[in-house]
């Protein structure tokens, strides 16, 4: 992340936008990090968004800092847009299927499906996984809460 501090030191942009998961919130080197991009005039705003917020059909919460030559920080103003299921973008009639109870599947792989059924239940879509590609619903977890804006992130502050 210190390369995105030399990268604004060297090319001085008006704004700046840059892409983490959550928890970099909680780095340790975090404050010094935005002390370093406040020391270079710039307004820090931190952003926690749900890309399924955004009509991804996946819940992943990113942490979007925008970064300014502003007076004040840019909040934008996300309007949370209508959920979309997996299932609306994958073609399950595509490619090479293979069913899920087979021998040299991980334990991993097994407890993963295991848990998903446990959680939405039995389908079709859980009897089959697309070859060489970790299946979107065997892997989901919990849907994360809902929080477009995490705070004021200065030096001493804490989610």
């Amino acid at each position: 992340m210190w390369a995105v501090v030399s990268a604004l030191e060297l090319h001085r942009p008006e704004a700046g936008l840059v892409k983490n998961v959550e928890e970099f919130i909680d780095w340790a080197l975090y404050p010094a990090w935005v002390a370093a991009v406040q020391t270079l005039r710039y307004q820090v705003a931190p952003h926690g968004v749900d890309c399924a917020d955004l009509s991804v059909p996946q819940h992943r919460v990113r942490l979007f800092l925008v970064l300014t030559c502003s007076k004040a920080p840019l909040m934008l103003e996300l309007h949370r847009r209508q959920h979309v299921p997996a299932a609306s973008v994958l073609d399950f009639d595509a490619g090479r299927w293979s069913p899920i109870e087979k021998s040299g599947r991980t334990q991993a792989t097994l407890e993963r499906v295991r848990n998903s059924r446990e959680r939405f239940g039995e389908s079709v879509h859980h009897a089959l996984l697309r070859q060489g590609l970790r299946s979107y619903w065997a892997r989901h977890q919990p849907t994360y809460r809902h929080n477009h804006h995490l705070g004021p992130l200065g030096p001493n502050a804490r989610r």
